[in-house]
């Protein structure tokens, strides 16, 4: 059986999303110091899980205004949203109902677990 390799670019809104992940739930047997981009710091299959995480979400919210809204921010607050921190959509610049429905999607998505894998970098379960 023949091994390809699958690459894909990741878009500002996932490496946004990644450093907010990093920067909030690193894993606490990571050395911080290896952390620089997440292309080097996380496993493939993290990073395309990621990815399609944060292309399912954009998708969700296409049909939403959210064009006063900066897109690394909104990438950052769903990594917060999701994970239950007690800071995202619900509480920065965004006005009802935009802030619920926001919240609601990004809740829909479940949380993640940021651990360390067998090859020694980040994996996200």
């Amino acid at each position: 059986m023949e091994h390809r390799t699958i690459t894909f670019e990741l878009d500002d809104f996932t490496l946004e999303y990644l450093s907010t992940a990093m920067w909030a739930d690193t894993p606490e047997d990571f050395d911080k110091s290896q952390w620089d981009d997440p292309r080097d710091s996380i496993g493939y299959e993290s990073l395309m899980r990621a990815y399609l995480d944060c292309q399912v979400f954009q998708r969700q919210i296409s049909r939403l205004d959210t064009s006063k809204h900066d897109d690394s921010q909104m990438a950052h607050d769903f990594w917060l949203t999701r994970q239950g921190h007690g800071a995202g959509f619900w509480d920065g610049d965004y006005k009802e109902p935009l802030a619920t429905e926001l919240t609601k999607l990004a809740k829909w998505h479940g949380t993640r677990d940021l651990y360390i894998g067998d090859n020694g970098k980040v994996s996200i379960g």
